[in-house]
C-alpha cells in the first residue's frame, strides 16, 4: 500500500442534518450534476449530519423577539461542532445546504479557517446573471427575520416578494410536514406561488431546502441547485450540460390579480425547461 494517497483537493465538507433529508438530497445533487464517466472523476466530499442541531428558525425568531419561539436554544455551537468535525476529517471547503443556517455565516467565517460557500449569495448571483429582476421567496420565518434574501437581492437591484402572513403559515406547515417525511406536492407549492407570480415575481425561490424535496414546479428555483453547481466548480470538476437546464424551471407568465392562477399553472405544467447561463 502506498504511503501517500493521490486525493485531489479540495475535499468538500457538507454540513448536513439541517434537515437530514435535505442534506442527503444535496449530496445526491453533487453526484448527479457532475460530468463524470467513472468513479474517480467525481468530486470528493465528506458529509456530517448532526440532526441534533437546535431549530435555526426558532432561534432567529427568538432573537427577533417573536412570541413563536421564546425559549429556543442556540444552534451555533452545534453548527461549529459539525464544521470542526469536517475539518478534522480533511475538508477544506465547506457548504451548508440550509438557507436559515446562513444567518450564522459571518460567525462561522470568523471562527473557521476555510472558505464557506454561501447559498443566498450563489442564488442571488444566479438570478442576476439570468436577468431576473423580481423574485418571490418562500422561506422559514427565521430566514425572513434575518433579512438575508431581502438584503442580498436588493443590493443587486432584484425585487423580493414575500408571502403574506396567512400564506407564511402555510409555508410553515409545508416545511414541518417535509421534516416529518411528507414532501410538498406540486399543487401545494403552486397555491403559494400563484399570489407571488400575480405580484410580478418572475420566479419563486424555494428558499428552504425542505421545500425542494417534493415535486418540481416550473416557475420556481430550487436553491440547492445553484449551490450544488458552484460547489462542483469550486472543487475543480465540470458540470453536466443539462445541469443548467434542470436547475432553472422556466419563468411564468403574469397572473392577473383576481384570478386563481389555474390557467397559468396549466401552461407552465406543459412548458419545456430551458437552459440558461450563469
Amino acid at each position: 500500500m502506498p504511503n501517500r494517497l493521490n486525493i485531489p483537493r479540495p475535499i468538500v465538507g457538507i454540513l448536513g442534518g439541517l434537515g437530514p433529508a435535505a442534506g442527503v438530497r444535496f449530496a445526491a445533487l453533487l453526484t448527479e450534476q457532475t460530468d463524470a464517466t467513472h468513479d474517480q472523476a467525481h468530486l470528493n466530499f465528506l458529509f456530517s449530519s448532526f440532526a441534533c442541531t437546535p431549530d435555526r428558525s426558532a432561534y432567529l425568531c427568538r432573537l427577533a423577539k417573536s412570541a413563536v419561539s421564546p425559549d429556543a436554544d442556540d444552534p451555533y455551537p452545534y453548527l461549529l461542532h459539525g464544521a470542526h468535525a469536517l475539518l478534522r476529517a480533511g475538508a477544506r471547503l465547506l457548504v451548508i445546504p440550509c438557507n436559515t443556517a446562513h444567518a450564522f455565516y459571518p460567525a462561522l467565517c470568523r471562527d473557521l479557517p476555510v472558505p464557506i460557500l454561501h447559498i443566498v449569495q450563489e442564488n442571488a448571483a444566479f438570478l442576476q446573471a439570468n436577468g431576473i429582476r423580481s423574485v418571490g421567496v418562500l422561506a422559514t420565518r427565521g430566514t425572513v427575520a434575518s433579512k438575508s434574501y431581502q438584503t442580498t437581492l436588493a443590493a443587486l437591484g432584484i425585487r423580493c416578494i414575500l408571502p403574506n402572513p396567512a400564506a407564511q403559515i402555510q409555508v410553515d406547515k409545508l416545511i414541518a410536514a417535509a421534516k416529518a417525511g411528507v414532501f410538498p406536492s406540486r399543487n401545494a407549492l403552486a397555491a403559494l406561488c400563484v399570489p407571488l407570480w400575480q405580484k410580478g415575481a418572475q420566479t419563486v425561490l424555494l428558499a428552504c431546502t425542505e421545500l425542494s424535496l417534493g415535486a418540481s414546479l416550473p416557475g420556481t428555483l430550487d436553491t440547492m441547485r445553484p449551490l450544488a453547481l458552484r460547489t462542483i466548480l469550486a472543487a475543480g470538476k465540470p458540470v453536466k450540460n443539462d445541469a443548467w437546464r434542470k436547475t432553472f424551471l422556466h419563468t411564468v407568465p403574469f397572473c392577473a390579480e383576481g384570478t386563481d392562477g389555474s390557467k397559468e399553472i396549466s401552461e407552465i405544467h406543459s412548458q419545456e425547461r430551458n437552459p440558461i447561463s450563469w
